[in-house]
């Protein structure tokens, strides 16, 4: 869904899985920022699985961040999620695009 009058997509998503019981719901937004840059972030709602009792790292458990920056043909992304005391996930990826 993309709001009329601000730059954002707004992404909800329901997982439903074999179990009744378990059920995931993953909120994110992305934000663009002028033509070359996107701003995404994103949470989901099972935090409480990650949950280490400790408060000041306990804020960003299952909260994502990624930022794109498109450079001519090119699309760079890098993106990275808080798994608590799993520790932080990074992801990378470079997109040729083709006209």
């Amino acid at each position: 869904y993309r709001p009329m009058y601000l730059p954002v997509n707004i992404y909800f998503d329901i997982i439903n899985y074999y179990k009744p019981y378990l059920k995931k719901i993953h909120f994110g937004l992305d934000f663009k920022i002028q033509q070359k840059i996107n701003f995404r972030i994103s949470m989901i709602n099972n935090r409480d699985d990650l949950n280490t009792d400790q408060y000041y790292k306990d804020i960003l458990n299952n909260v994502s961040f990624g930022l794109g920056l498109k450079i001519k043909n090119q699309v760079f992304n890098i993106s990275l999620q808080n798994l608590g005391p799993a520790g932080i996930i990074y992801g990378f990826s470079i997109l040729n695009e083709f006209n």
